[in-house]
């Protein structure tokens, strides 16, 4: 009798989804996680006692308490998604959900089902593959493959096997355009008239749990919004066909009897024969090496070979180029290798420029230009000196005008330094 009262506590409890009657909004909670549901499973277990207070009885509410305060975290919130007494009761009577001292197994939705749940996976993310619901479009989703990933969800199978009943989820609506709902069903079947999720358009997003019967070798479902937004459906767990009743524990292992006396001896056996001579035994391992003797004395020192003949006169290098030591330009010049000293003659009215080469393959050059015509000439410039020099250009003044009337430079293979002005 006490037992059935136990079980009729837990069937009431349980007869509608738990957030029906909460007078708390919904809180948001991140759909992947079950860290959430243990931090507050004394306040989801208050919301459940608190539907039904008036029906149960003080016994009944202890009982209650009890059996939703032992079950783990992801079967707790499957529990607490549950839009049906069968689906709730499903989860309450799976192996790691005790009832008192027994267990019940139900129907829910229409079959022998058993609640088997999975580590939170993501099988459905419209914003990952570019899939966001229009206003009124349906779309239909697998709950099985071996990757999610051509829908927005996970790169594996998330543990979900084919030819399941129902799914156990959690359903967001990410960034809806207006207020409306998304309604989530089994595909190839007849469109509900309840909704999964509620939104407005003020919600970044909103997160509810529900169990989905399935469809199908893939365990499709289909899914409805009636306007703008972004669907995510994480699994938290699956219905699976039952295979009877669980099986009852094992009883208490009997007391050993006691050992009986021992018996007297025997009386002793006349000795056998003399067995024939066994086989030779294999030769055993070879010893170690011995020590290493002494080293011998050095021997004498040998004479001094002969001295090898000279080796032949290698070929003459090529000559080096030759240095003109100072060149006169009247015009724009690129200095080369062998100038040294250019003077920069500029009779007329336009600037006439001395453009360094580039100062690698030149490491270690020294360049002098100097200005050699009158203060009224055109001006003569010394292109690709060094920033910190006042360069790139560095103008030279006339013979009778201000310093500097020439500059010295030295390329340590990236920049020209000047090492030297004159007036």
């Amino acid at each position: 009798m006490k037992q059935k009262t136990i079980v009729r506590a837990v069937a009431l409890a349980l007869a509608f989804p738990i957030g029906a009657a909460w007078a708390a909004p919904t809180p948001r909670v991140k759909p992947d996680s079950l860290l959430a549901v243990d931090m507050n499973r004394s306040a989801i277990i208050d919301g459940v006692v608190l539907n039904w207070k008036t029906n149960l009885s003080a016994l009944q509410e202890k009982v209650l308490r009890e059996t939703l305060a032992k079950m783990r975290a992801d079967r707790l919130m499957a529990a607490s998604m549950a839009p049906s007494f069968d689906g709730l009761l499903a989860v309450m009577t799976s192996a790691d959900a005790p009832v008192s001292s027994g267990k019940v197994r139900e129907k829910a939705l229409g079959t022998d089902l058993v609640y088997n749940p999975v580590t939170p996976c993501r099988v459905v993310d419209t914003r990952q593959v570019g899939t966001r619901f229009s206003a009124n479009q349906q779309q239909t989703f697998n709950g099985f493959g071996a990757t999610f990933a051509p829908q927005g969800g996970a790169a594996t199978d998330c543990g979900i096997p084919t030819g399941a009943g129902a799914l156990a989820v959690t359903a967001t609506a990410v960034s809806p355009a207006n207020v409306g709902i998304i309604k989530i069903w089994q595909a190839n079947a007849t469109e509900p008239d309840s909704s999964t999720i509620n939104f407005d358009a003020t919600t970044f997003n909103i997160a509810t749990g529900a169990i989905v019967p399935v469809d199908g070798a893939d365990n499709q479902f289909t899914a409805e919004a009636s306007t703008a937004v972004d669907l995510v459906v994480d699994v938290v767990g699956y219905f699976s066909a039952g295979v009877g009743g669980p099986t009852g524990p094992t009883g208490p292992t009997g007391a050993t009897g006691p050992t009986g006396a021992t018996g007297a001896d025997g009386a002793t056996g006349p000795t056998g024969p003399t067995g024939a001579p066994g086989l030779a035994g294999p030769t055993g391992p070879t010893g170690a090496p011995g020590a290493d003797g002494a080293t011998g004395a050095t021997g004498a020192t040998g004479a001094t070979g002969a001295t090898g003949a000279t080796g032949a006169t290698g070929a003459t290098g090529a000559a080096g180029s030759t240095v003109t030591p100072i060149s006169v330009k009247n015009g724009n010049y690129t200095l080369v290798t062998t100038d040294y000293t250019i003077l920069c003659n500029n009779p007329g009215a336009s600037t006439k420029t001395m453009t360094l080469p580039a100062a690698a393959g030149n490491t270690g050059r020294i360049f002098v230009v100097k200005r050699i015509n009158d203060a009224g000439s055109g001006a003569c410039e010394v292109s690709g000196v060094a920033v910190i020099d006042g360069g790139p250009i560095v103008t030279l003044s006339a013979p009778a005008g201000v310093s500097p009337n020439s500059v010295t430079v030295q390329s340590d293979g990236t920049n020209w330094y000047v090492i030297g002005q004159a007036p």
